[in-house]
């Protein structure tokens, strides 16, 4: 018996994710597909196979947005994210980690940093941890200047660590 095929967009609405991690999935190998014609078809064997290898995070918790669909996560309700300003900055920084027990002093460093800045209602900060890897990824719109309040934050907590380990 033949397998059914799904297009991207089908596998995607079926994970909860975005098409282009879909793809991002096609292309590392992490999901098998081929080609038919110009477009991509997803078997139902190779989809139970992704699912089984646990490389889909978001289709066994849908609240808690995969490594690669962060950045789509975060694009999710832009309507809701307006300003005056003419200029925003994303940031992605990834930072390292020795434990989880990081993360929680690290975000209150970058929160305390964001909330100095006049008018920081204008910013977007979100974060996903990947315990495999030991890193935690924020994502971070902002102006320029909560952009250097962050940075400089990330760097005295950073600091503060090294010395810590010298001690």
């Amino acid at each position: 018996m033949e397998d059914k095929l799904f297009t991207i967009e089908e596998v995607a609405e079926r994970l909860g994710v975005h098409s282009k991690t879909i793809r991002r999935y096609l292309y590392s190998g992490k999901l098998g597909g081929q080609k038919v014609g110009s477009q991509w078809r997803i078997s139902q064997s190779a989809l139970d196979a992704f699912l089984k290898s646990g490389e889909s995070s978001c289709h066994h918790s849908p609240a808690a947005p995969s490594s690669d669909d962060f950045c789509v996560y975060m694009d999710t309700d832009l309507e809701t994210f307006s300003t005056e300003r003419k200029l925003r900055i994303c940031s992605i920084i990834d930072y390292d980690v020795d434990s989880a027990k990081e993360i929680a002093p690290l975000s209150i460093a970058l929160m305390q940093a964001i909330e100095t800045v006049e008018n920081c209602e204008d910013c977007r900060f979100n974060h996903v941890y990947e315990p495999s890897e030991k890193r935690v990824r924020f994502v971070l719109w902002a102006s320029p200047l909560v952009m250097i309040h962050a940075m400089e934050a990330i760097q005295k907590f950073d600091q503060k660590k090294t010395n810590f380990k010298e001690d």
